[in-house]
């Protein structure tokens, strides 16, 4: 086909007509065969929102492309309902029966230091305990600011 067969067409035909190729050829070699470069191929298909779903191996309509991903999440949701009920339930448990929180301020300041600190064996091991089983939500940098907040709030002299 000539690029000006190829330009003429409807966008629906040219779509049809460029997956049927990039089944058997990439798009480079494509253009190199019309002498033309890829971009003049794509540029109709793409200003009428159409994307190449490399997984799929062929362009779609990029409206499909978000209806199919919000089904997958909504089929998702369904399966495992139950599964997340119970996670919210766990949550909501867990923070009941320990009324540990963070400060706001720390959470809205997200600016770390890396620092190197020595912590007993045995008290990083009860601290790594708790932490996997009750404290998962945070983060254990979030945790271990908000312990030595409490500290200097507690011991700093006034």
């Amino acid at each position: 086909m000539s690029i000006e067969d190829y330009l003429n067409l409807e966008v629906g035909e040219q779509v049809r007509w460029l997956n049927k190729q990039r089944a058997m050829k990439q798009l480079k070699v494509i253009a190199e065969e019309m002498g033309v470069a890829a971009y003049v191929l794509e540029k109709p298909i793409k200003s009428a929102g159409y994307k190449y779903d490399s997984n799929r191996r062929r362009y779609v309509l990029q409206e499909q492309e978000r209806d199919g991903t919000r089904q997958d999440a909504l089929q998702f949701l369904e399966e495992n309902l139950e599964v997340l009920k119970d996670l919210i339930l766990q949550t909501a448990q867990s923070k009941e029966e320990c009324r540990f929180v963070i400060d706001p301020l720390l959470l809205a300041n997200r600016t770390y230091r890396p620092i190197s600190l020595r912590i007993q064996e045995d008290v990083y091991q009860r601290f790594s305990e708790l932490f996997q089983r009750q404290f998962q939500h945070y983060k254990m940098q979030d945790i271990v600011s908000q312990a030595l907040l409490e500290f200097c709030e507690r011991y700093e002299q006034k």
